[in-house]
């Protein structure tokens, strides 16, 4: 196994340990409503391998968004970087968390 492949190898096992955080009240929702309000958001937003539907819903824009207008390209952007279940979940006195694995491929390419 090369450095390249080490690289991706050590990204991947960050990026499957810390995953992509979300944080929902915790007010009035039990587990199975906060795993699927995430589990939708994820989807929605383009970020499974899913097909988007942006006259249904419109995209949540994240940090990196606000450097363009084009939705084709943030969609595009987004397209299977994340599995959609949710891998981990927690609770704690600010809200539920959940964690999503992140395909090794999107960080290849």
């Amino acid at each position: 196994m090369g450095p390249k492949m080490l690289t991706y190898s050590a990204t991947l096992l960050v990026m499957l340990i810390s995953g992509l955080m979300f944080s929902f009240s915790s007010r009035k929702l039990d587990q199975r409503q906060a795993v699927k309000l995430a589990e939708d958001f994820v989807r929605r937003n383009g970020y499974t391998s899913a097909p988007v539907d942006t006259s249904e819903y419109k995209l949540a824009y994240e940090l990196n968004d606000q450097f363009s207008n084009d939705i084709g390209m943030l969609i595009r952007n987004r397209h299977n970087k994340l599995y959609p279940k949710a891998f981990c979940v927690s609770h704690n006195e600010h809200g539920w968390h959940m964690d999503f694995y992140i395909p090794l491929w999107s960080w290849i390419n």
